[in-house]
This record gives structure tokens, C-alpha cells and sequence, in this order.
């Protein structure tokens, strides 16, 4: 489960490296450009979510669902 304190740096920062939001509903979240490089995002729901630019790198995306989401010219 998501670590509530995480989910509102990524709010509130636009940026949450290493932390904790498996299972985080973010379903049309707007994440362009976010700091998310290592961050868990196991079981995270990001249906139609804005990834574009994102830094994803070492992220943990097992299961998470990612339809429709845009991932144009994410770091992966």
C-alpha cells in the first residue's frame, strides 16, 4: 500500500524518487515531467495518466496499469 506522505510530495512537488506509491490511484493524474526515478509504483493505477517526459528510471511499474497513459519521450 501507498505511503500516504509520498503521494502528497508527488502532489504537491511534482516528484517522489525512491518513494512508495504501489497501489496509488492516478487514474488522468497529470505527472508531465515527474521525478519518479526509482520510486515503487507496483499495482499503481495510472489509466490515462500524463507521463510524458517522467523519469521512470528503476521504477517498479510490475502490474501497474498503464492503459491509455502517455509515456511520449518518458525515461524508462
Amino acid at each position: 500500500m501507498f505511503n500516504q506522505d509520498d503521494l502528497q510530495r508527488l502532489k504537491e512537488t511534482n516528484a517522489c524518487p525512491e518513494g512508495n506509491l504501489s497501489e496509488a490511484l492516478l487514474v488522468g493524474a497529470n505527472l508531465e515531467g515527474a521525478h519518479l526515478t526509482g520510486a515503487n509504483l507496483f499495482i499503481a493505477v495510472l489509466k490515462e495518466a500524463n507521463l510524458q517526459q517522467a523519469l521512470l528510471s528503476d521504477a517498479k511499474l510490475e502490474l501497474a496499469m498503464l492503459q491509455k497513459a502517455n509515456l511520449r519521450e518518458a525515461h524508462l
